[in-house]
């Protein structure tokens, strides 16, 4: 995916402008299965903080 978007130097959980796409973007690992980051509970943790994170931001935009 993250080369779809030209996005495949973008670090996990960095945001990134894409000037190309024209929007900013983040990458994350994959969810599946077969990706064995989701197997450590510390690495589901990150993702949840980063989506807790994400979605306040998001939040405090639309109340402004």
């Amino acid at each position: 995916v993250a080369r779809a978007f030209c996005a495949e130097q973008i670090p996990f959980f960095g945001w990134t402008w894409l000037p190309k796409r024209e929007f900013t973007a983040s990458v994350i690992p994959h969810p599946s299965p077969v990706n064995r980051f989701w197997n450590r509970p510390e690495n589901v943790e990150i993702v949840r903080e980063f989506f807790r994170a994400a979605l306040e931001e998001e939040n405090k935009e639309k109340s402004t």
